[in-house]
């Protein structure tokens, strides 16, 4: 049977998702060395795909990503370009280095960066390789498909950033959720680099409304 294709925005300006991820038997196997290479990963796929990452949460059996989807429109013919460099390019030797043409790629890679489903999957993927060379791991590492589900802008998106970042209080890690050091909150409280790449503009408006 063929699988139910998911729901999404028309128009990603409506609104974000809360993306969630288990392990497979919600096994506990993203110890910290895991979930650093789990947030770089984050880090340089939410540089390539349109997406912005307004806060996570990185448990060790689970994550939770809160995300909104940037508009086509919104990215430039150059920017494209730019993000297939930093997927393919950035950091390899010259000799490895993978040529874009504007004619054949343009157009393809427009597509396949502002899609949120192929953005989890490469996500999941690249996690996926990158633990079982690590353990000698055969099997799967992620139980099924990620569950998303759409969010509203205002009250919603506020309730469920909450409850992302309370994951930790939840499970007896810290006593305060800007301790846990892998979640959109610490990232921020951290600053700097750190806080960068997170949504600031979603951010700056639900967390300073009269501004």
């Amino acid at each position: 049977m063929a699988r139910m294709g998911r729901l999404k925005y028309h128009d990603p300006r409506d609104g974000y998702y809360h993306l969630i991820s288990r392990t497979v038997l919600k096994s506990f196997l993203l110890d910290d060395e895991a979930r650093e290479k789990f947030l770089g990963i984050l880090r340089m796929l939410a540089r390539v795909y349109f997406v912005r990452v307004v806060t996570f949460s990185l448990m060790s059996n689970h994550f939770h990503l809160i995300v909104r989807m940037l508009p086509n429109d919104e990215i430039s013919d150059t920017e494209v370009a730019e993000r297939f460099h930093i997927y393919y390019n950035e950091g390899t030797q010259r000799r490895n280095w993978r040529p874009y043409h504007a004619a054949a790629d343009g157009e393809r890679y427009r597509r396949r960066y502002s899609d949120l489903s192929r953005f989890m999957q490469d996500l999941k993927q690249r996690f996926s390789r990158w633990y079982n060379r690590r353990t000698g791991n055969e099997g799967h590492v992620w139980s099924d498909r990620f569950r998303s589900v759409m969010l509203e802008d205002g009250r919603a998106l506020l309730a469920c950033m909450v409850y992302v970042e309370l994951n930790s209080i939840r499970a007896g890690l810290v006593e305060r959720p800007e301790d846990f050091r892998y979640s959109g909150l610490h990232q921020l409280v951290t600053g700097g680099r750190a806080a960068s790449w997170l949504d600031h503009e979603t951010l700056t408006r639900l967390l300073n409304p009269a501004t």
